[in-house]
C-alpha cells in the first residue's frame, strides 16, 4: 500500500510544471549516481532524490549544513540519508549547479574538525 501526500496547489495551478520537476530530479539522480560515496536510495518516481550517504561523508545533518553553505537546500530524511526535492523555484540550470555542489562536496569532503 502507498501513500502519497502532494501539493494540491501545485496540482491546481501547476500541472504541466510537474512533469518538469519530475525531470530535474531525475537530471539530479543521474548526475549523482556516478559518485561512489553517494546512492540513489530509491527509484526517483516524482520530484524528491533521497541519497544515501557513505563513509568518509558527514553524517546526512552535517551534510546538509555543508551544502547550505554553498547555497544547496536540502533535508536530513535519516542519520546517513539527505532529501532534495526539486519544485516551481529550481529551474533546470539550479537544479544542475546542485548536483554539481552535492558532487564536489561528496567527493572532496572536508576534514573532521
Amino acid at each position: 500500500e502507498k501513500f502519497v501526500i502532494t501539493d494540491c496547489n501545485g496540482l491546481d495551478h501547476h500541472r504541466a510544471r510537474l512533469t518538469e520537476d519530475h525531470e530535474n530530479a531525475r537530471l539530479i539522480a543521474s548526475h549523482l549516481e556516478r559518485v561512489p560515496t553517494l546512492h540513489i536510495a530509491s527509484p526517483v518516481e516524482s520530484n524528491m532524490v533521497f541519497l544515501d550517504l557513505s563513509q568518509p561523508l558527514p553524517a546526512a545533518a552535517e551534510f546538509c549544513r555543508l551544502l547550505a553553505a554553498r547555497g544547496v537546500l536540502a533535508l536530513p530524511s535519516a542519520e546517513r540519508q539527505i532529501r532534495l526535492v526539486t519544485h516551481l523555484d529550481a529551474p533546470r540550470a539550479a537544479c544542475e549547479r546542485a548536483a554539481t555542489t552535492i558532487a564536489d562536496i561528496a567527493t572532496s569532503p572536508p576534514a573532521p574538525a
